[in-house]
């Protein structure tokens, strides 16, 4: 064989293998950032894991919630309770993330962790508690 063809074979084929890492490596920092996730939203119990789409929707519904809560002068647990009754009787007027999975309210919230935050609300944002 050519010499010169060799190198540039061997060139190549090391290129090659350094963006297979480069790409391992990214997809594993992004699989430890979705476990990190669902460690932070309320899923069942027994399920095994959630696909990352659900993962995503989930905590975007969670999020609002959030929000949502720290937005209103009720009480969290009240509120919270109130809008998933709104939900399940077909309220047009409930939040949509009351409905926006069957996952929200399944681990029971922390809900004196968000009165706590609640009340100093002006200091933190809804990313600043989740995360």
């Amino acid at each position: 064989m050519n010499p010169s063809y060799d190198g540039y074979y061997c060139e190549e084929l090391e290129e090659r293998q350094t963006a297979s890492n480069r790409e391992r490596k990214r997809m594993c920092s992004i699989n430890v950032a979705f476990i990190e996730l669902r460690n932070y939203i309320p899923t069942f119990p027994y399920e095994k894991r959630l696909s990352k789409i659900d993962t995503l929707n989930l905590a975007i519904a969670y999020i609002n919630m959030l929000e949502d809560v720290l937005r209103t002068s009720e009480d969290s647990g009240k509120y919270i309770r109130k809008c998933v009754q709104m939900a399940r009787n077909g309220h047009f007027g409930a939040p949509s993330w009351s409905t926006s999975g069957k996952h929200l309210f399944a681990r029971p919230i922390k809900l004196d962790k968000v009165a706590a935050i609640r009340n100093r609300a002006h200091f933190l944002t809804v990313r600043d508690w989740i995360f």
